[in-house]
């Protein structure tokens, strides 16, 4: 029998960008940054561009027939982001997908404007809290995976606590718990628990990168009925023992098919 991950799991990041983050707002500075760049003449904002992102969006908006208005406002945040230091590439992806869902132009560069402001919060905060290690160790693949699980619905608020309170763990472990935390929070496992789990995995320094699927495992446990509390002992008992997150698989239930099938990836 085939096991699907639940559709939940699944979300894409790019729609919660487009529907929550909007709502959100951007700060007063923000907003002062974001006149100037409305300002900026299209000419002026293709020429601090790599000659690769303008030829990109160019090509996207021929082949999405996007109008001279939203080619320039989507240009205008690639000059936002290149000036905070966040990667085009990444965020041309994003305005990819969102033309391919239909989106119009003017609302993906608002969200990607936030995007942008959460990338800059993220870094700020890492900083902040690992003063100690210097800034080329707080990778760009850490950094995405902490602002990802903003837009999958942490508060920055939420974001900040956990930090402040996790044991020390490297920061590719501290992702991990971060985006699970994220994970667990919309399938509503008990919030305490959570962090429970992710506090013992970084205490423990258990998160090898395995670790980055519990939240699925965790999904397709409630699926079978399995209590929160049930899952949380269960983990536990695993995380102390530093094991594989197979192991946390077996200890549920799930079959040794269900492992060499690799169905949870």
């Amino acid at each position: 029998m085939k096991i699907h991950i639940i559709s939940k799991i699944h979300c894409v990041v790019l729609l919660f960008t487009f529907t929550t983050l909007i709502g959100n707002g951007l700060s007063p500075t923000w907003a002062k940054e974001c006149s100037y760049y409305n300002n900026a003449s299209i000419s002026k904002t293709t020429n601090q561009l790599p000659l690769w992102a303008t030829n990109k969006l160019n090509t996207l908006g021929e082949n999405y027939r996007i109008s001279a208005e939203g080619r320039k406002r989507l240009l205008q945040v690639l000059l936002m982001a290149q000036h905070k230091q966040v990667s085009l590439s990444l965020l041309i992806s994003k305005i990819e997908e969102g033309l391919a869902k239909k989106v119009p132009p003017q609302i993906i560069a608002q969200a990607l404007l936030k995007e942008i402001d959460n990338y800059c919060y993220v870094r700020n905060l890492l900083k902040t809290f690992f003063s100690c290690a210097p800034e080329k160790l707080i990778s760009n693949k850490v950094v995405k995976t902490i602002v990802d699980s903003l837009s999958l619905g942490l508060s920055r608020k939420e974001l900040a606590q956990f930090i402040k309170s996790a044991p020390i763990a490297p920061l590719s472990m501290l992702a991990i718990a971060i985006e699970n935390l994220a994970l667990l929070k919309q399938i509503h496992f008990n919030p305490d628990m959570a962090k429970q789990i992710m506090f013992t995995g970084l205490r423990y320094k258990s998160f090898s990168s395995d670790w980055r699927y519990v939240a699925k495992i965790i999904a397709l446990a409630k699926k079978r009925n399995l209590s929160d509390k049930q899952i949380t002992k269960a983990a536990l008992q695993i995380l102390r023992h530093k094991q594989h997150l197979n192991k946390l698989m077996e200890l549920l239930g799930f079959t040794s098919r269900n492992l060499q099938q690799n169905q949870f990836r």
